[in-house]
């Protein structure tokens, strides 16, 4: 009987340890300030918020590192910029949203150094383009 109450125990904190945990910090208004999904303190999903509670922005990390996909948003909740991360480093094209004028910015990073950069209006016609050496 001991043992299969020590085995039940073990199931039971196996289980326990698999699942995500949620944390929450505060602004002192007591508005959410982050908002934390996590298998491990290594590996986690966060949203961070502004102080009105309008998300500010949202990812990941991996082994303690932005990674993967990172979008950031205005104080109006409107898209401001997506891209990835590779490993704690900019990667990819990155796209950059001016809601004013509709415009948009697209960098190609490689390990946060930027390649080249495309800037296009409302309609899509580039207006400016760099490229690093």
């Amino acid at each position: 009987m001991r043992n299969l109450v020590l085995l039940a125990g073990l199931i039971c904190s196996q289980l326990l340890t698999a699942q995500t945990k949620q944390l929450e910090t505060f602004y002192f208004n007591g508005k959410v300030k982050s908002e934390y999904t996590y298998q491990n303190e290594s590996n986690y999903f966060v949203k961070n918020f502004y102080q009105t509670g309008v998300l500010m922005e949202k990812g990941q990390f991996e082994n303690g590192l932005m990674h993967g996909v990172w979008k950031r948003y205005d104080e109006n909740g409107l898209l401001q910029a997506t891209g990835e991360y590779n490993k704690g480093f900019k990667q990819g094209e990155w796209t950059i949203y001016n809601p004013i004028n509709q415009s948009k910015t697209r960098v190609l990073y490689e390990r946060n150094r930027i390649l080249k950069s495309i800037e296009t209006d409302a309609a899509g016609n580039t207006v400016a383009e760099r490229i690093n050496n």
